[in-house]
């Protein structure tokens, strides 16, 4: 992500990330060997590489571990500072929140985005160690799929970060729940909050 900036990142942050780069993780984390049973769209199913039944792909589910979990404190702790300058109250510690022009808001969102990018080396970096698994491995057919090419299948859904309007005026929560449900019917995970003042 281009608004990366890796000196929005916290050194602590750094140092968890590091140790753990081209690991998997745990709780929904997770790679799986996979083999096409059945291409129900051709045209889909070969932009992604995948051109026939029996084909071996391995799906890597992961994201940027330590160093991204170390952001998002950081981030907490800045945007407490933020909403009490502001005077912005919410329900939960984990709703924090900060003026997306503001110092705290902009420092997140490049922080976030450099986690993002920590997030593509790591999942890159395990598909690298994937592929050198099946180069060694020839011998090992049954495994393989009776040693066709390997397709390393990335998806990208994570955590997507968006910018929230929060409108004073209650009315207006039920198009923000709108919105939520159309973003989560496409997979993006959401949360919805809005200020009664």
């Amino acid at each position: 992500m281009l608004q990366a900036d890796s000196s929005k990142v916290s050194d602590r942050a750094k140092k968890r990330g590091l140790p753990q780069l081209g690991t998997l993780g745990a709780g929904n984390h997770y790679a799986e060997i996979q083999v096409v049973d059945e291409i129900y769209d051709v045209r889909a199913a070969n932009k992604m590489g995948i051109d026939h039944v029996g084909q071996v792909c391995i799906m890597i589910h992961s994201g940027s571990r330590g160093l991204g979990h170390q952001v998002a404190t950081d981030a907490l702790v800045e945007m407490e500072k933020a909403m009490a300058r502001d005077n912005i109250v919410v329900n939960d510690r984990q709703l924090a929140c900060a003026r997306i022009q503001s110092e705290a808001g902009q420092n997140y969102l490049k922080a976030m985005a450099a986690a993002a990018n920590f997030a593509w080396v790591n999942r890159s970096s395990m598909a690298f160690l994937a592929r050198q698994v099946r180069r060694r491995g020839k011998k090992t057919t049954f495994f393989w799929g009776g040693g066709g090419g390997l397709t390393i299948f990335f998806f990208v859904k994570g955590v997507c970060k968006g910018v929230q309007q929060h409108p004073r005026r209650p009315r207006h929560a039920r198009h923000l729940r709108r919105f939520a449900q159309y973003c989560q019917g496409r997979g993006a995970r959401t949360s919805v909050s809005s200020f009664d003042r």
